[in-house]
């Protein structure tokens, strides 16, 4: 779709598509060889799809689901089966009075396509699922082909249109999810076009089934070879292909819908196939859709055959052992009772693997509120101790003044606090800038002996005086001392008690103190 746009010339124009509140939302395709087709199926992100994101003009049949990411899931898909496929199918067994008739869904290998309850439901209402080879969409898938082309630009064209009208209307372009399935159901009805889908068929050489579709030209030659070695089976004539049996050419086949299943009689024989050597025994993954279709059509052969052999000899064992079931990169008709086994033990191995997981997660979280049981408890015993601590101290100094229980907790951090080293006086090492204690007698009657650090100004030898400066206590353990203010004192040196080390010095709220290591028994006023 061309788009004329103001830009700079040579510059690559795109266009914003979203925004931060983008979220994801799928819609599932299912067309028919016939050219028809199903409704929309639109998978929403959440829990579970609200009355709000229904459009109240959709397409006719419209259905919705919600998964965690918007994605398609295993849940999503199988509700999509019960009930929109094979509800069809049903329907159009009895419009056509076929209700024996069989159907052929054709998909992608997704994860969320195989499960057990797929198959199974799918056997027990006649459905054969095979599986496209990986990697291979592009040349055999329709919907690749001929038909998503002209529904994205037909989805271009009216979001762009929905997106001017919302910001002539709100000034912004923001879609609701229930706007999102009206536009939907709008490309659905444009955009759908039988024409197309049929194209998609024949061009894929899938219906009419055209097994010269490809040209060996368009493979590499040493894989080609290897393929006809290990298959080897009968070649077909150029621009042969498989018509439909005349008497079921009103179910028409589908690709995600019904189609016929190939009879033996437009099958090559496979029973007269040569002795295959060990080395064209080896599987080799098909290149081609001709490969494509002969290994759906011997799959399905070998099998009900097998199914017929068993049930005219009842006394034929039975193989119980189930082989490992291994990712396919080719085609794979999934409706059998060994892929049904197969796909039924990884299953329940899964299961298996979940609930020991989960048991871990449990225990894990079972020892863990253990552990915080116990670290509560402890806790609680050591708040009752320290209660029980708390409250005999209390019975302690009840009786004890307010003064006295201060003196005794500063005397109780004095004893927890060591003392500094004292030095012996000495006159030569009495030097200015040294600290010392210095005894002060003072009182009322002169006889009570003070403490006090002091540090020296100056010293007198021949009068053996020494000018101090005073100092005084800064916290309640004694290793911290600022100076007084005008508190210069005259002492001789019998005064003088001890030297003490040299102390730190630091700012603390505005003010120079100088810290001891250690507690100065001082005794001040």
């Amino acid at each position: 779709m061309r788009v004329r746009a103001i830009g700079e010339r040579g510059t690559p124009l795109t266009r914003v598509v979203g925004g931060s509140g983008r979220e994801s939302i799928t819609v599932l395709a299912t067309v028919s060889a016939d050219g028809g087709y199903l409704p929309p199926f639109i998978v929403y992100k959440g829990v579970s799809v609200q009355a709000r994101w229904v459009s109240p003009n959709p397409y006719p049949g419209t259905l919705y689901s919600a998964s965690s990411n918007g994605w398609m899931e295993e849940p999503q898909f199988f509700e999509w089966f019960c009930n929109g496929f094979v509800h069809h199918v049903t329907s159009l067994r009895v419009s056509k009075n076929c209700p024996d008739q069989k159907a052929i869904l054709l998909y992608d290998g997704h994860a969320s396509h195989i499960s057990y309850r797929i198959i199974k439901t799918a056997m027990e209402n006649k459905i054969e699922l095979i599986k496209m080879p990986s990697h291979l969409t592009d040349k055999i898938q329709p919907l690749d082909k001929c038909v998503f082309g002209p529904v994205k630009n037909c989805w271009e064209r009216k979001l762009i249109s929905f997106g001017k009208k919302q910001i002539e209307k709100q000034g912004n372009c923001r879609i609701s999810k229930s706007e999102f399935a009206t536009l939907i159901g709008e490309v659905w009805k444009e955009a759908m076009i039988s024409k197309n889908i049929v194209s998609g068929f024949t061009s894929t050489g899938l219906f009419p089934v055209n097994a010269c579709k490809f040209p060996e030209s368009a493979f590499n030659p040493q894989d080609l070879a290897n393929y006809k070695r290990s298959r080897a089976l009968v070649p077909m004539q150029p621009n042969q292909s498989i018509q439909p049996t005349p008497t079921n050419q009103d179910l028409t086949p589908v690709q995600e819908h019904i189609v016929d299943r190939p009879t033996e009689t437009n099958i090559p024989n496979v029973s007269e196939t040569p002795k295959k050597t060990p080395q064209q025994n080896k599987r080799v993954t098909p290149n081609t859709p001709t490969g494509i279709i002969e290994i759906f059509t011997t799959s399905m052969i070998k099998t009900h055959r097998i199914a017929e052999q068993t049930h005219a000899n009842p006394l034929v064992k039975k193989d119980r052992k189930i082989p490992r079931l291994k990712p396919e990169r080719y085609g794979e008709v999934l409706t059998t009772e060994e892929v049904l086994a197969k796909v039924k033990e990884t299953e329940d191995k899964k299961e298996l693997e979940n609930k020991i997981k989960e048991e871990k997660k449990l225990q894990k979280i079972k020892n863990k509120g253990e552990t915080k049981k116990q670290n509560l408890k402890r806790k609680l015993d050591f708040d009752s101790k320290n209660q029980k601590s708390k409250k005999k101290e209390d019975e302690i100094t009840k009786d004890i003044s307010d003064d006295d229980l201060e003196a005794l907790k500063i005397s109780v951090m004095r004893e927890n606090t060591i003392e500094v080293e004292y030095e012996e006086p000495s006159w030569i090492k009495l030097t200015p800038g040294t600290f010392i204690l210095v005894d002060f007698i003072g009182g009322s009657r002169n006889t009570t002996h003070y403490k006090y650090v002091c540090c020296i100004q100056d010293k007198d030898d021949d009068d053996g005086e020494i000018r101090v400066a005073g100092y005084r206590r800064f916290d309640e353990i004694s290793t911290q001392f600022i100076v007084k203010d005008n508190d210069v004192s005259i002492i001789n040196f019998d005064q003088i008690l001890a030297i003490l080390p040299e102390p730190v010095f630091k700012e603390v709220d505005r003010k120079v103190v100088f810290e001891f290591k250690g507690c100065v028994s001082v005794y001040e006023k």
